[in-house]
């Protein structure tokens, strides 16, 4: 069938209104076909790009000899010593990193994978481990302040933070052996020293406690011992029995002159019989002179009651002279007697300081050896205390001349990558997308601007399908319109539109790094994609439907023939024979897919192998290698159906710019197993 053309021609002038839709069409085309392909482009590069992880930690050096000096010149300390900068150049040195590597491995801990290198392309060793650390790990120094950052960055956010806080550990073992290296034997020579005095101050400790318990010594002070306290308190008792005999003697010769002088020495206070005598007399004598002052002495003479007050007056009187004169003899009884007292124990002390004067000179004497060991004891404590000195100067110096580090804030599994910002260059994508867009507009209507045409032309063809003439190009979707001005109308036929971009085909060395990606299930999963079967068709395929003896798949539009190595693959995860409408490639709980879910799983596994672009491969994606695969051998496209089923009238044109320039072969010397899939196996 040869094509039918038909063109419709439209004057119109400036004005028209033709002319102003066709230009406002013109720039919508313009402005949606630019938008578009700039924004898909642009979003493609942003959304392409590998996400990176960050995880930091701080620390904190601290200088004890450059502080001091900083101080003293009047500046300061910004942490940019040579001493400083020396420890940052230790922390990223290889034989550091060595120990950091067989530290990680000794925990089971993974290396962090470093931008610009996939998990693929990594090798073994402490040379790739060494290397991998020196391009993941960062020191940053923070600016005014002896505090450093160290932060890795990779790929993946799991093994960041550990080996970020190992690398601590392993630094801080590092310095404290570099600097217990450099102080050497000085200051143990000085422990030692410092140990021997000491032995021989608990010896003379000893022998000084030995000697003081067996002579009752209780102090280096005299006052404190325990003869000479006896004798001090012999003395004063003699001093106190002198007293006594004295004070009985004077109260004696006082009681015999009294006696002697007819005057009482008993005191009502001291006799509460005297007392209770001397208050009755004292109120009869108070009662008679009352009566006296009312009566008088001829009606008291005759008043019963005035003489009896009178006669009791007297016999108290004479009571009274009686008992003092008792209480006197008694006075002068216990005076002669405690004098008697006082003497004896006067006499019984001055024998017992006689006996205890030889105690206080031999104690004396025990008591001086005692103060000369106390005084060779203090004498070694001097020497055992400047030993132990010297070594805590020795050692405090050298702890002083090594920098101290301290973890201020330990480093934590990221919680999103730390470039690139997807959401911020995707809106800088489209809003680069929609200004390019914009400027294309302009530029469109600059350079297709015109003054007055005094025609435009308007040419639209149809096809139909079927063979060309000779010399006419193939059809494609459709014609598409073209605006003419001032051309007479062309009799060949409409150019054809660009065929839509078809998904990428992948190279052997992606195949192979996608099935060494996955586990055996999901390789089976990508094989029969690889040979021909959509995500439709693997979703919906059934045990029921695999013949492993004949080797084939029988799908509802055609029966694909089962390549050796999806077979082996497929008996491999068959096991035991399941049921017949059990799903070949089950998901999780042994579950049905959809075609969405397998695309998931073929994104996913293009993300595990590191693919370039892992974005754009999906089902379809592998499907379209295979049939890159046979069209490339020389398949007709005849023959494609029997492999991958139909295709799309219009996409067949577009595979045929993979064909070979040899021409077409027949099926039986195609073969429809890719090579990637032979080595996989």
């Amino acid at each position: 069938m040869t094509p039918i053309y038909t063109t419709t021609r439209a004057t119109i002038g400036p004005a028209s209104p033709t002319a102003a839709a066709r230009t406002n069409r013109r720039r919508r085309w313009v402005f949606v076909l630019t938008l578009l392909i700039a924004l898909a482009s642009s979003l493609f590069w942003v959304y392409s790009r590998p996400a990176q992880y960050q995880a930091s930690a701080r620390w904190q050096f601290t200088f004890p000899d450059a502080a001091p000096e900083a101080a003293a010149a009047g500046q300061h300390f910004q942490g940019a010593s040579p001493q400083f900068l020396t420890e940052l150049q230790v922390i990223t040195s290889r034989p550091l990193l060595k120990q950091l590597g067989s530290e990680l491995h000794s925990r089971s801990l993974p290396l962090p994978m470093p931008v610009g290198l996939s998990a693929a392309t990594s090798s073994t060793g402490d040379a790739a481990a060494v290397d991998l650390l020196q391009r993941s790990l960062h020191v940053l120094p923070v600016a005014g302040t002896n505090v450093v950052e160290v932060f890795a960055d990779g790929l993946s956010s799991a093994p960041l933070a550990p080996a970020v806080n190992v690398l601590f550990d392993v630094y801080r073992q590092n310095l404290d052996a570099r600097h217990q290296s450099d102080t050497g034997d000085s200051f143990d020579t000085a422990r030692e020293e410092a140990s021997a005095l000491q032995q021989r101050v608990d010896q003379a400790r000893r022998e000084a406690n030995a000697f003081r318990a067996r002579h009752n010594i209780v102090s280096l002070d005299a006052d404190d011992s325990q003869v000479l306290s006896q004798v001090r308190g012999q003395a004063q008792a003699a001093n106190t029995a002198n007293e006594k005999l004295v004070r009985a003697e004077a109260k004696m010769r006082v009681l015999r002159e009294a006696a002697a002088a007819g005057r009482s020495v008993a005191r009502a206070a001291d006799n509460p019989t005297l007392a209770s005598l001397e208050n009755r007399l004292s109120q009869a004598r108070e009662e008679l002179r009352v009566m006296e002052r009312q009566f008088t002495d001829a009606y008291m003479k005759m008043d019963a009651n005035g003489r009896a007050l009178r006669a009791r007056v007297t016999n108290l009187d004479e009571q009274l002279r009686r008992e003092r004169g008792n209480a006197q003899g008694s006075a002068l009884a216990e005076a002669e007697e405690e004098l008697a007292s006082a003497r004896l124990a006067a006499e019984r002390i001055n024998q017992q300081m006689t006996a205890s004067r030889q105690s206080v000179q031999a104690f004396t004497s025990r008591l001086g050896e005692y103060q000369q060991m106390q005084q060779e004891l203090r004498q070694l404590e001097g020497q055992r205390a400047a030993a132990a000195l010297r070594a805590t100067s020795l050692e405090t110096g050298a702890r002083r001349a090594a920098p101290t580090v301290r973890l201020l804030d330990p480093a934590s599994e990221p919680l999103g990558p730390a470039r690139p910002d997807y959401t911020r260059d995707a809106a800088i994508a489209a809003g680069g997308s929609l200004l390019l867009a914009l400027l294309a507009v302009g530029l469109v209507e600059l350079l297709t601007r015109t003054e007055d045409p005094p025609e435009l032309m308007m040419e639209r063809s149809w096809g139909a399908i079927g063979p060309a003439a000779p010399g006419m190009q193939p059809l494609g979707w459709g014609a598409a319109p073209r605006v003419l001005a001032d051309q007479p109308l062309a009799a060949g036929p409409a150019p054809l539109l660009e065929a839509p971009p078809l998904p990428r085909d992948l190279d052997p060395s992606e195949v192979a790094a996608l099935l060494a990606a996955v586990d055996p299930p999901v390789r089976a999963l990508l094989m029969a994609l690889l040979s021909g079967l959509t995500a439709e068709e693997a979703a919906a395929l059934c045990w029921g439907d695999v013949d492993l003896v004949d080797g084939t798949i029988r799908l509802p539009e055609r029966s694909l023939p089962l390549p050796a190595v999806l077979a082996a693959a497929l008996a491999r995860g068959a096991g035991d024979r399941p049921p017949a409408d059990a799903p070949v490639f089950a998901g999780a709980e042994q579950k049905r897919q959809s075609g969405s879910d397998i695309d998931a799983t073929v994104l996913f596994a293009a993300h595990d192998a590191s693919l370039s672009r892992p974005d754009e491969v999906d089902a379809q994606t592998l499907r379209h290698t295979c049939v890159v695969n046979l069209v490339r051998q020389g398949a007709r496209f005849g023959d494609l159906s029997r492999w991958v089923g139909r295709l799309a009238p219009d996409a067949l044109g577009v595979y045929a710019r993979y064909a070979p320039p040899t021409g077409k072969r027949p099926a039986e010397l195609i073969d429809p197993v890719l090579p990637a899939l032979r080595r996989a196996a």
